[in-house]
């Protein structure tokens, strides 16, 4: 079963939407990014580069910026 039809599943269940107080589907938009992995640690550089992960979000890079 796939998200969506767990989502789909989860709609069709009194019990579930008995809980439920407001259903909305937020459309997608594009990911914001911020500039590379500026002074983090080379091994975990290399870490997320091997996981594919080039360059953080952008709310990711200001947590970094702050710390």
């Amino acid at each position: 079963m796939n998200l969506a039809q767990i989502l789909e599943s989860w709609k069709n269940d009194p019990a579930v939407m008995d809980c439920v107080t407001c259903w909305r589907q937020i459309p997608a938009k594009e990911a914001v990014y911020g500039e590379g992995p500026g002074d983090l640690d080379p091994r975990i550089i290399k870490l997320l580069d091997g996981r594919g992960i080039r360059k953080p979000y952008s709310h990711q890079k200001e947590a970094m910026d702050l710390s």
